[in-house]
């Protein structure tokens, strides 16, 4: 956030009646202390994290069929902030170990020619495939076919919702060491799998773990409930409606 708009913020927050915070990594950037949450007495300051519909996430990711092996997915807009340039650079080496090694973009942006212009540099431009914008159904079942779902986001974000979604769809999630995607994983949620940020041969050593290594049904099973009681969009609803209540109930 720029130093202009941020400062707006500060300024409006000290007049609301109560502030959420969409994660502890935004908490903190405003100077919040990191181990609030919304299950805390005083609600003035929360921490809430965006809630997703959990039913239809697993229901398109249960239709997607079998996975493809050594299938790696980003679903994310094609710019350099998302990472995509790592993936690719990994390959060649990826390709050593496991010959039929492919990697899929899901979205779009105007790093489109850089991105396939890198992969002819690096002769692994059959080995990318950039399918452009799909549905939110679509982009879930893609990522449960696929044998790893690859989150390589350089900068810090607000809230991984994208990585919540790819656990959810039942693949290994293999992700940059950003704050808020450890946040994520320190709510217990298993199956997320983490490389140095910035660091082409850590991404490549993670990748390999995880197609080594297939994730069990039951790791798939527990990662979901886990899921299911931390960001669901019926969780995400209990919080607000507590802070509506108190800020009600003290006439403001």
């Amino acid at each position: 956030m720029n130093a202009v708009l941020r400062a707006g913020v500060k300024v409006t927050q000290r007049h609301a009646d109560a502030v959420v915070y969409i994660s502890r990594t935004v908490a903190k950037s405003y100077g919040e202390p990191t181990n609030t949450d919304g299950s805390q007495k005083n609600l003035r300051r929360s921490v809430i994290y965006n809630g997703l519909n959990i039913d239809s996430i697993t229901a398109s990711a249960d239709r997607a069929g079998a996975r493809t092996p050594q299938q790696l997915v980003s679903v994310g807009r094609l710019a350099p902030v998302k990472g995509h340039r790592m993936v690719i650079e990994a390959l060649p080496e990826l390709a050593k170990s496991f010959p039929l090694i492919r990697y899929t973009i899901i979205g779009e942006g105007n790093e489109r020619e850089n991105l396939m212009s890198l992969a002819h540099r690096l002769g692994v431009s059959k080995r990318v495939h950039l399918l452009g914008w799909l549905s939110h159904a679509d982009a879930i079942a893609e990522m449960a076919r696929s044998a790893a779902v690859i989150m390589p986001t350089r900068d810090n974000e607000g809230f991984g919702l994208a990585l919540v979604e790819a656990v959810l769809s039942g693949s290994p999630v293999v992700a940059s060491t950003i704050p808020v995607f450890k946040e994520i994983a320190n709510r217990g949620i298993r199956g997320i799998h983490f490389f140095t940020n910035n660091d082409v041969a850590s991404l490549a050593k993670a990748v390999t773990k995880v197609l080594a290594q297939p994730m069990a049904p039951d790791a798939i099973a527990n990662s979901r409930e886990q899921v299911r009681k931390e960001f669901s969009a019926k969780e995400m609803s209990r919080h607000y409606f507590a802070i509506y209540q108190q800020t009600i109930s003290q006439g403001r």
